[in-house]
């Protein structure tokens, strides 16, 4: 006999020994795909066939929990167009969270998405992008296929994003049946000349609350369609990498003040271009293992031999070494020299060089060096730079002679 639950019907007994739900009394019309619950039991219906049923507790992907294996896959989010996707992820231990938005590298890379991440009545929106450092609205991506003027113009908005919930028995977002109205606005929306990439986000978490809810927001004008696409990974709980540093108390105006510190303190970091123990551009740092306070803006030495500065949310701004009274600053560059600046745009930066200009990103005429001593120039020819993909030409003797472009 046909029961209802709302406005549907199961086939079964119950609805955990039934195999259909429908729209009508007679079983005769299948009700849309999506997920069902009844009391705590949730079903997921594929318009066919029923899900093997599982209880709320496990309506949450573990990602980490010491009787399990850690969960190491990617949540990726395709063919996104007007849904806001929920990932409720749970982990058993304490430690810092460390969630990375890749915004992919094929097919409408960089397409503007929207994501944050809530944690015990705290909502997180902040991210380093490992190619533009610090971004602070909801809305992140490139203007390269829609302008901010089109997102939060008032003819397209407000959006009605439809409901998904990330499924851990079928590794799928399925719809819920509801909906999320969301306004984009001018403070909501930062849009960069190109994608940002991979984006890093920091969550310090306690034994409890378990988990952590990643949101993904795809609001799409009806001329864009389903565009873009995000691969999200949430790392299990841990401590951050630390390295030695001068205090915030001796935090300096420029790089040359910061190099006569010693080392007084230790600080940590997420890992953006940097590695464990060894800081680099755009990287987040913090003053306490608990991921809760950064370091005043400023400089300040990194370990008695390397300097740093310190901007906004804790993001490194720049780095370089001490090198005695001649200051050097880091470039993340492509390896090697190309004949042209396709070629080295199609290179992935991925070495650490040095310039002797006075500025973050290296000008017209400073020189860049292999070594951090700054004795060996780099050989003539086309570079990327890790920072807004910006391309350089090289002399023969290793000094910025074209005007700076970037990647098209």
């Amino acid at each position: 006999m046909p029961t209802s639950f709302g406005q549907y019907y199961y086939d079964g007994a119950s609805f955990e020994t039934s195999t259909g739900i429908f729209t009508d009394a007679n079983l005769t019309t299948a009700a849309p795909s999506g997920t069902y619950r009844l009391g705590g039991v949730y079903r997921i219906w594929d318009g066919t066939t029923l899900s093997l049923i599982y209880q709320c507790d496990s309506c949450c992907q573990t990602i980490c929990n010491p009787l399990i294996a850690p969960f190491t896959g990617v949540f990726p989010v395709t063919s996104p167009n007007n849904f806001k996707d929920t990932i409720c992820t749970q982990s058993r231990p304490s430690g810092i969270v460390v969630i990375e938005y890749d915004f992919g590298t094929t097919g409408f890379v960089g397409f503007p998405m929207g994501f944050d991440a809530a944690y015990d009545g705290v909502t997180y929106t902040n991210v380093s992008s490992n190619r533009y450092g610090l971004i602070q609205a909801r809305y992140k991506g490139s203007d390269d296929w829609i302008s901010e003027a089109t997102l939060i113009d008032a003819s397209n908005n407000p959006y009605a994003l439809a409901d998904r919930e990330w499924k851990p028995l079928t590794a799928t977002f399925q719809t819920t049946g509801t909906s999320t109205s969301e306004t984009l606005t001018a403070a909501s929306v930062t849009l960069k000349a190109k994608s940002p990439e991979k984006c890093y986000m920091a969550i310090p978490k306690q034994l409890s609350p378990t988990n952590v809810d990643v949101n993904i927001y795809s609001p799409r004008p009806a001329s864009e369609g389903s565009s873009g696409m995000l691969d999200v990974v949430v790392g299990c709980p841990a401590p951050l990498a630390s390295f030695a540093s001068s205090s915030v108390a001796n935090v300096k105006a420029t790089a040359s003040e910061a190099c006569a510190l010693g080392t007084e303190t230790k600080f940590y970091h997420v890992q953006v271009n940097g590695t464990a123990g060894t800081p680099q551009l755009f990287d987040i740092v913090y003053t306490d293992a608990g991921a809760t306070t950064h370091p005043a803006i400023g400089y300040y030495s990194i370990a008695g031999l390397r300097w740093m500065e310190i901007g906004p949310e804790g993001i490194i701004d720049s780095s370089g070494v001490c090198n005695g009274g001649s200051l050097l600053t880091d470039v993340i560059c492509t390896p090697n020299a190309m004949t042209n600046s396709v070629s080295a745009c199609a290179e992935t930066p991925s070495v650490v060089y040095y310039h002797d200009g006075s500025a973050r990103l290296p000008v017209l005429n400073d020189t860049l060096y292999s070594d951090s001593a700054g004795t060996t120039t780099l050989a003539g020819g086309y570079y990327q730079l890790q920072e807004e993909y910006t391309i350089i030409h090289l002399s023969s003797v290793g000094d910025i002679d074209q005007a700076i472009t970037t990647c098209s």
